[in-house]
């Protein structure tokens, strides 16, 4: 049987882990600093919820003909995972998702390049999903891909890139934290979004 007071344990070590993992990258020009409301989800207890901040470099032409293609290049700062929190070991990181949203243009298609980990990209319904199966092991700097999406301007307005999500069900980025206490491997799922949401980039159309 799970001893209670050793899952609340966990779940704090969770919550720490959270706090030290969003590790914002040195600023410079181009830089968008975005502040993430998040969630633990731990097996036994209840949620607990943090504010974290992340830099995103951002770059797109400042203005674009109507129809015409374009780059918009968004690269995440490191995500730091620590080792142990409060004597508690953090093992690892995974199934880490990346939302952003496009909106203004059409998405033609998402490149990723570098990155520490094996990563893929998809689109759906003006978002594209960066996925990091992971694991990433606890002490280890988790270094996101840099993502180029290739866009077509729509006829008027702006083509406008933000990191997805309005709320902890509707997120911008996930993963699940595995802690262990106890003896045992807990899984913690993290889900955050941005709150405010920022613009990354703004194409102004014409």
């Amino acid at each position: 049987m799970r001893n209670p007071h050793t899952s609340s344990a966990a779940l704090a070590a969770g919550a720490a882990a959270l706090t030290l993992l969003l590790t914002p990258t040195p600023a410079h020009a181009a830089v968008v600093s975005v502040t993430f409301d998040c969630e633990a989800r731990p097996p036994i207890g209840g949620p607990r919820q943090s504010t974290q901040k992340s830099d995103v470099d951002a770059t797109a032409p400042a203005s674009a003909a109507p129809g015409s293609a374009l780059d918009i290049r968004l690269a995440t700062g490191d995500m730091a995972v620590p080792a142990d929190v409060d004597g508690y070991k953090v093992k690892e990181i995974k199934d880490i998702k990346q939302h952003a949203a496009i909106t203004g243009a059409s998405i033609n298609a998402a490149k990723l390049d570098g990155g520490s980990h094996p990563s893929s990209a998809s689109v759906s319904d003006g978002k594209i999903t960066v996925s990091i199966p992971g694991p990433v092991p606890g002490g280890s700097t988790l270094t996101p891909p840099v993502l180029t999406a290739g866009v077509t301007a729509g006829q008027s307005g702006s083509v406008v890139s933000k990191v997805a999500g309005t709320s902890y069900n509707d997120p911008g980025l996930t993963f699940t934290a595995v802690v262990s206490a106890g003896g045992l491997n807990h899984n913690v799922p993290v889900s955050c979004f941005p709150n405010p949401s920022p613009e990354l980039t703004n194409t102004a159309i014409g």
